[in-house]
């Protein structure tokens, strides 16, 4: 689980060196990833609801003209599934793995509507950057 924050990528799973700024990588077997990443095996909903609230506790949150407490970044929670079967013809143990990714985008920011100034002007500039780039990415 991990926010992108005035553009850069922090581990939200981790309570030490918190503030390491984290790279995204690429290699064949993994495919593109985050290096460094918290990596947590869960075995029920149950675990998995709460390592995603383990993490959105440690979001960076503002308060707003409009929200008391208003996400400043976006976040990526990633869950890889693993299912395990016999192939009832060939009695083979097999294996299937799935990748779903769970994003939340932090709303675009209207600095003279918010009254934004100095930490949040900036933190409002590098969200409303990051999600023009996304927009491009998606067209």
């Amino acid at each position: 689980y991990m926010e992108i924050y005035n553009e850069k990528l922090r581990d939200l799973l981790t309570t030490v060196n918190r503030d390491e700024e984290l790279k995204v990588r690429e290699n064949k077997q993994l495919g593109v990833h985050v290096s460094g990443l918290t990596r947590e095996s869960v075995s029920s909903e149950f675990e998995i609801i709460s390592e995603i609230d383990k993490g959105t506790r440690n979001r960076t949150t503002a308060a707003t003209l409009y929200n008391a407490e208003s996400s400043r970044s976006h976040a990526v929670f990633e869950i890889t599934v693993q299912s395990k079967y016999i192939d009832p013809i060939t009695k083979a143990d097999m294996q299937s793995t799935s990748r779903l990714a769970l994003i939340d985008l932090a709303g675009s920011e209207r600095s003279a509507k918010l009254g934004s100034t100095g930490v949040a002007f900036k933190e409002g500039n590098n969200i409303n950057k990051s999600l023009t780039v996304l927009g491009r990415c998606i067209r």
